[in-house]
């Protein structure tokens, strides 16, 4: 939530996170991004790969389902 700029090269490691965790049948998820990080998710695709939760205890929540 603190999150104020994310580089290219910051997007591209969160995304390969994302699919190497994939690769091992776990879940990757991000929460309470600022409005402007998660139009940067959005536009670029990212939220169709990537669960992106309103807040902490959605996040937390999903674990438990």
């Amino acid at each position: 939530e603190k999150l104020v700029y994310i580089s290219s090269a910051g997007i591209r490691a969160v995304m390969m996170t994302a699919k190497n965790l994939k690769k091992q049948d776990k879940e990757f998820a991000l929460c309470t991004l600022p409005g402007a990080i998660h139009r940067v998710f959005i536009l670029s695709g990212m939220d169709k790969i990537i669960v992106i939760y309103p807040s902490k205890a959605e996040a937390l929540a999903s674990l438990d389902a």
